[in-house]
């Protein structure tokens, strides 16, 4: 099982597009990306979507461009530059 993920992780940082996807927004983009597909466990999981896409405000969409102007050069408020 292990080295199956490790395969699969290599694969991923492998894919330009899942890293430009990563270097960008971050892992935060995932709850863009499952808001939009409906994978949320909003209200006991009876509903998927917390809000309309241009409302959501806990994805990277929204919170990359905010690490970003404090001074992050990544978009993970945890590595933020010295």
């Amino acid at each position: 099982m292990a080295e199956a993920i490790r395969r699969y992780a290599k694969l991923l940082r492998e894919d330009p597009l899942v890293m430009q996807f990563y270097n960008t927004i971050g892992t935060m983009g995932m709850a863009d990306f499952q808001n939009a597909f409906g994978g949320l466990p909003v209200r006991n999981f009876r509903e998927g979507r917390l809000a309309p896409p241009e409302a959501f405000r806990i994805g990277g969409q929204y919170i990359a461009p905010l690490n970003k102007a404090r001074g992050a050069s990544t978009p993970t408020p945890a590595c933020r530059d010295a």
